[in-house]
């Protein structure tokens, strides 16, 4: 008998457990329930802020610096390299530009051939437009230039 007693009041326990959730606000996402808010609500605006290398060209077409130029393969660890260089001020961003300039002069990639300068930028896009084929930024902030200096 005692044991069924226990089973009943471990089963109602484990039952209010996950039924619990229910009594919270609906943007409390947690465990065993969610609302996966980040699918369920609205975004409040579709302006991406994008910290970017881009190698410039004599004609003045920009493109991306590849990741593992800029500071490995992986693209979130580059761009997040970039963005503490913008916030730490000029000298980071003159020695992370110069760095990657380096990399630059000594690279066969597509992306830097032909470029005569590095721009460490900030570059603001709206993102509903970028698929739709808007794919220039609406703005574009320099924080650091160097020249590309090939051997």
């Amino acid at each position: 008998m005692s044991q069924r007693i226990y089973a009943y009041a471990l089963s109602a326990a484990i039952v209010v457990a996950v039924l619990w959730p229910i009594t919270r606000h609906p943007d409390d996402d947690s465990f065993p329930l969610s609302t996966y808010p980040m699918f369920s609500r609205g975004r409040p605006s579709s302006e991406m802020i994008l910290a970017q290398a881009l190698a410039v060209r004599d004609d003045g077409t920009r493109r991306p610096v590849p990741p593992h130029l800029v500071f490995n393969s992986e693209v979130l660890q580059s761009m997040t390299a970039i963005e503490r260089a913008i916030y730490a001020g000029p000298g980071a961003t003159d020695e992370l530009c110069r760095a990657i300039a380096a990399r630059a002069a000594t690279s066969d990639e597509e992306a830097v051939r032909g470029a005569s300068q590095i721009e460490l930028v900030s570059s603001r896009f709206d993102s509903l437009a970028y698929f739709e084929g808007h794919t220039e930024p609406a703005s574009r902030h320099v924080y650091g230039r160097c020249d590309v200096r090939r051997p």
